[in-house]
């Protein structure tokens, strides 16, 4: 297969200050439909939820998990990724990434209803880091706008363990930049 040199995940580390997008996010409580890929658990969303980034609206289809995440800073991975993938009515995607840290506190959502909150999978700061990338799935489709969401999301270890303990490690290499900049505010 083969790949372009706007790929996906990266090292986040030479991010500089800048204007990023302004980012609104539309999450609320959702009926989910799920489903067990082998190599995540992806939860298609059901009813409507939506970001508005740079001005334009993307509809939120689908999110899932990494362990450890996917994109690193000076090469240390976070202990999980959620995905947030959206798109809008042109085809344009933006994948919106949500990086956890480890908490004595589990989230709400206990894994064993079809709906849920997705605000509880948010941390309060819509801060967030930007660049051009690409799936981190096969085909490997770039193309992608990256938001990755600067405040981690405390999630707790147990919940983590049964992720890990039923999918192992499920997250990309990070991959070269290749002259890409990273803008962050």
């Amino acid at each position: 297969m083969t790949v372009g040199l706007c790929q996906s995940p990266i090292d986040l580390s030479s991010a500089i200050e800048g204007d990023s997008g302004d980012l609104v996010i539309e999450y609320g409580e959702s009926t989910l439909e799920s489903r067990d890929t082998a190599t995540t658990w992806e939860h298609f969303v059901v009813d409507g939820h939506s970001i508005t980034y740079r001005g334009d609206a993307y509809a939120l289809v689908q999110f899932h998990f990494h362990t450890p995440s996917e994109h690193a800073f000076d090469g240390e991975y976070a202990i999980g990724e959620i995905h947030f993938v959206h798109s809008d009515a042109e085809g344009g995607t933006v994948v919106m990434g949500v990086l956890v840290v480890e908490s004595e506190t589990p989230l709400s959502h206990d894994g064993n209803s079809d709906v849920m909150d997705l605000r509880d999978l948010l941390p309060r700061s819509t801060v967030h880091y930007s660049y051009d990338g690409s799936l981190t799935t096969p085909p490997f489709t770039e193309g992608v706008d990256w938001i990755i969401l600067k405040e981690r999301l405390p999630v707790s270890l147990e919940q983590l363990g049964r992720f890990r303990g039923r999918y192992g490690t499920n997250n990309r290499p990070i991959q070269p930049l290749n002259g890409r900049t990273v803008v962050v505010g």
